[in-house]
């Protein structure tokens, strides 16, 4: 985008900025984590950093609305006055943990308004020769995927310093007007009847949420693991049946799940747009009874989201979001009758695939570890993430303190990771 100085913010950004308005707090940042087995040169990354907005100026904006009813713009000014995001050494003191600061940091929260939109922490803890690069972000500067290209391009830049990558400009509305309105109308009127018995979630009783936290585990597959276990429609039956497990222990109501999934509308091997969330959401819904067969459970929702693309529901829902470009976000919930009660939806469950394929060396340090710790909003307050680095599948359960504890997080861990036939790496 030579020249441009505003990117204006996409509808699924709009969304996560909606959502997070009923929270004073705001939403957590969302976390890139990549380990490497030797130290990283924080002045490496700032150059990398500097050479990267010599290009392309939004990692330096600023989120602004030109007037108090205006669109929401990432805005930049001339690259002599960029302040590049700040790259912090953070040396661990004994007894610290690599865990505990990364729930720190997804609890100190950017403000995109006043800061740069993302910030890095480059971690050392005592006694140990590995390293970690945390990547912190306000989330509607990118999404995952988005996130891993950028920095892969920061890591191309650190050993290529000439390298120059290919200028990107928004693609254009590919519906008229019309159109783009009666889509708009459509995903709209689908929205308020999307679950007529509201959904529950752990997040209800909880009247002071605390902060965010996670606990993760890297497994190693069996042999004979079949097809199945890949696909995202059986993790999600798996996350359900782990999740009907503590409701269950918690005594909530078996009403149906209804769990929001995330749609790259990338094509496969895409990496542009690093900027902006390149999302649309299918609505999976099912009740928690049918999770004790995952197999035939994922095999219904394997067709549900097969009719959602066939039936073009996902690209209503798609136009649905870019249009609240035109309308205020405080109707955003107004759209979703469900959710009066505060439960907009059940869990989240997200699977951002295999990290950064291609990527292998940063800044200089062979890299053997990355993932992702997205946020969890104090309502639904749990979430299931999956990823994968290299061979190695990978599971986060996301929690804010008040909704569940530790012991049941270790629960949902154990329940997923026998489902899906997962060994322990010792």
């Amino acid at each position: 985008m030579k020249g441009a100085r505003r990117l204006p913010l996409r509808g699924a950004d709009l969304v996560l900025i909606g959502l997070a308005g009923r929270y004073a707090g705001g939403i957590n940042n969302a976390i890139l984590v990549a380990e490497t087995d030797s130290p990283l040169s924080a002045e490496r990354v700032r150059a990398a950093l500097d050479r990267f907005l010599d290009q392309s100026p939004w990692p330096a904006s600023r989120l602004r609305r030109a007037f108090p009813w205006g669109r929401l713009h990432w805005v930049a000014g001339a690259r002599a006055r960029l302040v590049p995001p700040p790259v912090r050494e953070v040396r661990l003191v004994p007894g610290r943990s690599l865990q505990s600061f990364l729930e720190d940091e997804m609890g100190d929260r950017i403000d995109p308004w006043s800061q740069a939109p993302l910030r890095f922490s480059l971690v050392s803890e005592p006694n140990r020769a590995r390293s970690a690069l945390a990547m912190a972000w306000s989330r509607p500067l990118m999404d995952p995927r988005g996130a891993e290209s950028f920095l892969a391009r920061l890591a191309r830049l650190d050993e290529e310093p000439g390298w120059r990558f290919p200028a990107w400009s928004p693609p254009r509305e590919t519906l008229s007007v019309a159109e783009f309105a009666r889509v708009g109308r459509s995903a709209r009127d689908r929205m308020k009847t999307l679950a007529p018995e509201p959904p529950v979630s752990p997040g209800r009783a909880v009247a002071s949420p605390g902060r965010a936290r996670f606990l993760r585990q890297v497994f190693r597959e069996a042999q004979d693991s079949g097809r199945m276990a890949r696909e995202v429609s059986f993790r999600l039956a798996m996350a359900g049946q782990a999740m009907a497990e503590l409701f269950r222990w918690r005594g909530l109501p078996e009403v149906p799940f209804l769990v929001p999934v995330s749609v790259d509308l990338r094509r496969p091997g895409e990496q542009e747009p690093l900027f902006g969330n390149c999302l649309a959401f299918h609505f999976a819904r099912f009740p928690p009874q049918a999770t004790g067969d995952p197999g035939q459970l994922a095999g219904v929702l394997r067709k549900e989201m097969a009719y959602a693309f066939r039936d073009g529901l996902v690209e209503a829902n798609r136009a649905g979001m870019e249009f609240l470009r035109y309308r205020p976000l405080r109707g955003l919930l107004r759209e979703m009758v469900w959710a009066r009660e505060g439960d907009a939806f059940s869990f989240n469950c997200a699977d951002t695939g295999r990290f950064a394929p291609g990527l292998e060396r940063l800044f200089g340090a062979p890299l053997v570890m990355g993932y992702h710790l997205p946020e969890v909003l104090p309502r639904p307050g749990v979430g299931v993430f999956f990823s994968r680095f290299g061979e190695r599948p990978g599971v986060a359960v996301g929690w804010v303190e008040g909704v569940i504890d530790e012991a049941e997080a270790l629960g949902i861990l154990d329940c997923i990771r026998e489902g899906m036939g997962w060994l322990p790496i010792a």
